[in-house]
């Protein structure tokens, strides 16, 4: 690298950590801001325990990937705060990651239990960690998918917060995938030994292309979804999700989560 660009390099490096520095700052105030910008840079290793108001125990994030930033997202700014009246006794997160949205739901409604389902290893033994403190979350290893048996999980180079099912050998990557364990909706729900989902988190990097396409035998047990919708790593994600959810009338748009729900009674009468 000679001189022009090793600057430019530098340039480039210092303005990203400005702007992280702002964004985290923001977030978590100036002093534990700068320093976790610091501390959460590209390619960085190792994790660190954060703690927040309102929360009974550290959450333990890895540094230099997505953690601190999903935490900053769900936790910091109440991320998946439902934008609808709900009182939830049972709720589903799908690609749970983890643990920090469970989390937020289980501190939020402690009466409701929470299924935290994840499919990847590592990911999977910080959400036993994140969740500990939490009886009410009660987490299953797989993907959800369209049927029970085992699916191919890939790494698309992203790191492990993107880790996704690869069915047709579709996802780039260096590293062969792991086959996990996938079970589909109605089978998850006998096995927990509910019949409604009030609310259904869903952040499956792309797998709701399939998961919505073959939805008709649980979509009616569902009344609300927040959900991630992936068209740039699958195109038709969007199709398949509103064909299958067309009676949700209530929608919310909040950064890149889109809340649907049945309309309520209040509006139903309203409409009528």
């Amino acid at each position: 690298m000679n001189l022009t660009n090793a600057a430019t390099a530098g340039v480039d490096r210092g303005l990203w950590l400005a702007n992280r520095a702002r964004r985290y700052a923001k977030d978590l105030g100036w002093s534990k801001g700068t320093l976790m910008a610091w501390r959460d840079r590209p390619n960085t290793s190792g994790s660190t325990a954060l703690a927040w108001p309102g929360y009974s125990a550290d959450f333990q994030l890895r540094l230099g990937g997505s953690d601190v930033r999903t935490f900053t997202h769900v936790i910091v700014n109440d991320g998946y705060d439902p934008p609808f009246d709900v009182d939830p006794k049972v709720i589903v997160d799908a690609g749970a990651n983890t643990g920090l949205a469970s989390v937020w739901f289980a501190n939020r409604y402690p009466d409701a239990t929470v299924i935290a389902v994840e499919p990847d290893a590592e990911n999977y033994e910080l959400l036993l960690a994140n969740i500990a403190s939490y009886p009410n979350i009660r987490p299953l290893k797989a993907a959800l998918w369209t049927e029970c048996g085992t699916v191919p999980l890939a790494d698309p180079g992203e790191g492990p917060w993107a880790y996704r099912v690869d069915v047709d050998s579709s996802v780039a990557s260096g590293v062969n995938p792991v086959e996990v364990p996938a079970i589909d909706m109605t089978t998850l729900m006998d096995q927990f030994g509910f019949d409604y989902v009030d609310i259904f988190k869903c952040d499956i990097e792309g797998s709701e292309l399939e998961l919505f396409a073959d939805a008709s035998a649980w979509i009616g047990m569902v009344d609300m979804i927040a959900i991630e919708l992936h068209d740039r790593m699958k195109p038709g994600c969007s199709r398949s999700f509103f064909a299958a959810t067309s009676d949700f009338t209530d929608e919310f748009v909040r950064d890149e989560d889109l809340f649907v729900r049945r309309p309520s009674p209040s509006t139903s009468a309203a409409a009528s």
